[in-house]
């Protein structure tokens, strides 16, 4: 019980002006609900509470004042056993998913790259409640090395608007293919998640060559992925032929790409490699990645 009202405490004090809120008297309320919500909890919930312990801390209040719009979409989560599931699921989506990315990109705009760090880290706890929402028994682990692919390039150059929302869409959508692949292999959820994988590998190669309409050209392969060939492997096509042109410009990238290439071809092969091969394939790309917007 609470959980509830302290959740709709924090709720209710996101709508109201900064200027009428004792500062200090909610950072302070705000790391004991997180030290007692702790207790005995899920190690995610801990992780979760611990960062945004780390944001109460030392970010500025008005950081602080934003993200506690979340906590509708928590609180609705509380109480959706009482009918609330399809407002708690809009909030969910439009909050979580919509809403947080479009904030910490202004945050990483001011070039505050420690809080924009962390928002990748608080995005990748949202894909995870998202995945155990659709389905409690997925292993998420498997999913969060997908951040790389957002983190990386994030500290490697200034990233405008347009690419923070690639680069985040990439990461999310990466995050569920991995997590959903072994579960879910070969069904029709697997499909789709992988053709849109795969487009959004295609959309990157296409526009570091400069093809004429990368957006549009990715959106079709991933639709003629999905409809008519999935076993097309037009993406990795042109995930080579735009890795050698990067590699023409930057050949210090040459060791990454070697690397990548050999966990790519003789550790990623199965649907149960080890963990680690995850982490140095995407640790590989996301510099590759980032090299290719600089």
């Amino acid at each position: 019980m609470y959980n509830i009202i302290a959740i709709g405490f924090f709720s209710c004090v996101s709508c109201v002006p900064i200027e009428y809120i004792p500062q200090n008297n909610i950072r302070m309320a705000l790391l004991c609900y997180f030290a007692l919500d702790s207790y005995k909890n899920k190690m995610d919930v801990i992780l979760h509470h611990g960062l945004y312990a780390f944001l109460t801390v030392y970010s500025p209040f008005y950081i602080i004042h934003r993200c506690l719009i979340l906590e509708w979409s928590t609180l609705c989560l509380l109480l959706y056993k009482e009918k609330l599931y399809n407002m708690f699921a809009f909030l969910w989506f439009a909050i979580r998913l919509i809403y947080m990315p479009y904030f910490f990109y202004q945050i990483n705009n001011e070039e505050n790259i420690v809080l924009s760090n962390a928002g990748v880290l608080i995005h990748g706890f949202h894909f995870h409640w998202t995945c155990k929402i659709v389905d409690r028994k997925l292993d998420t682990s498997y999913g969060f090395s997908s951040l790389l692919l957002m983190l990386i390039p994030l500290n490697l150059c200034i990233i405008d608007f347009q690419h923070y929302l690639i680069l985040y869409l990439q990461s999310q959508i990466s995050f569920y293919f991995n997590v959903i692949r072994i579960p879910y292999y070969d069904t029709k959820q697997y499909h789709i998640i992988r053709s849109l994988d795969n487009s959004m590998i295609a959309y990157f190669g296409l526009r570091y060559i400069m093809f004429p309409y990368p957006h549009w050209t990715s959106a079709c392969l991933c639709m003629y992925k999905f409809f008519i060939d999935y076993y097309n492997s037009l993406h990795k096509s042109i995930f080579v032929y735009s890795t050698l042109c990067l590699l023409y410009r930057y050949s210090l990238l040459c060791p990454v790409t070697l690397i990548g290439a050999y966990i790519f071809q003789y550790k990623m092969n199965t649907l149960y490699h080890p963990m680690l091969y995850k982490y140095i394939w995407h640790s590989c790309s996301a510099l590759l990645l980032g090299y290719s917007l600089t």
